[in-house]
């Protein structure tokens, strides 16, 4: 659409949820693996995760019944 969206948060943020319970399907799904990256690429979400206060926190909340590591 040519600017950043909360739809371009949602589908990126879900596609580590598809990737994390459904690996083996993630890898054959190309074009959401390119939405990730591009959404990871745009200028804006690089500098955010430069900054010192930017959240980098596990994938799921503390109170999720379910944890999946890496």
């Amino acid at each position: 659409m040519g600017y950043l969206s909360l739809a371009d948060f949602v589908v990126a943020e879900d596609s580590h949820y598809i990737q994390r319970v459904y690996p083996e399907e993630y890898k054959s799904w190309t074009y959401l693996q390119n939405i990730r990256q591009r959404f990871n690429n745009l200028p804006q979400i690089v500098a955010y995760y430069k900054r010192e206060d930017a959240m980098v926190r596990p994938f799921y909340p503390d109170y999720a019944v379910l944890h999946v590591e890496d």
